[in-house]
């Protein structure tokens, strides 16, 4: 979705419902977070892996509600097609 024009996204609900902007930070934070879980993991650090997999729970639940809605974690976060009853907030086409 980085690098694919906006109109030949498929059509899922996160896509429809979350600005593309988003959509790339959300892939930004998830892609540095896997590389430092494999450098630390590959490290002499590694003992600190289960640690840091135990970190991100909180990094879900505090850091990323500043930068995204709680609507737009929601369709984020989703695997299937959310209602827009379920989240509380009328849906939007973008």
């Amino acid at each position: 979705l980085l690098v694919m024009d906006p109109k030949l996204s498929p059509p899922t609900s996160y896509v429809r419902q979350v600005p593309m902007h988003k959509l790339h930070i959300f892939t930004a934070i998830q892609l540095v977070l896997l590389v430092g879980l494999f450098v630390i993991k590959r490290s002499p650090a590694g003992l600190l892996f289960p640690l840091c997999i135990l970190l991100l729970v909180p990094i879900r639940m505090f850091l990323l509600p500043k930068i995204f809605t709680k609507r737009e974690l929601r369709y984020l976060d989703s695997e299937e097609e959310i209602d827009g009853e379920d989240v509380g907030d009328e849906v939007i086409d973008l």
